[in-house]
């Protein structure tokens, strides 16, 4: 097949490489420029997504804490293994338990009542 362009690369590219190009980067631009808007947004979910000793005072344990803090940072299972450098299998049960603990369906659901109880903790602070 003929060579129809060339890239900013100085790669020849075909007639259908071309047309392909020229379809899918105005979608590329797009999604580059929709990263760039919720980039702000992770930085301010970061800020009210409580850690792990927060977490803690729900009762849950130390590490159920932390797979739930990185449950609700968006974190998948296999992730939250690596960072923790434990089993998936690990993770799971982790997530099971919390699930239970917090009478959750799901893991956004567990976050959400999660967030519910803390904020029933900091309207009824400790004393003593």
């Amino acid at each position: 097949m003929p060579r129809a362009s060339r890239c900013n690369r100085g790669t020849n590219l075909t007639a259908e490489e071309a047309l392909l190009l020229n379809w899918v980067a105005p979608h590329v631009a797009l999604a580059y420029r929709n990263l760039q808007r919720l980039e702000p947004l992770r930085a301010v979910a970061d800020q009210v997504i409580p850690g792990p000793q927060d977490l803690e005072r729900i009762g849950l344990t130390p590490r159920e804490a932390e797979v739930l803090h990185w449950v609700m940072k968006g974190k998948q299972d296999a992730v939250i293994a690596g960072i923790l450098k434990i089993s998936i299998r690990t993770v799971h049960q982790h997530i099971a338990h919390i699930l239970r603990k917090l009478r959750a369906e799901s893991r956004s659901s567990a976050g959400y009542e999660a967030m519910i109880k803390l904020k029933g903790l900091e309207s009824h602070p400790r004393t003593g």
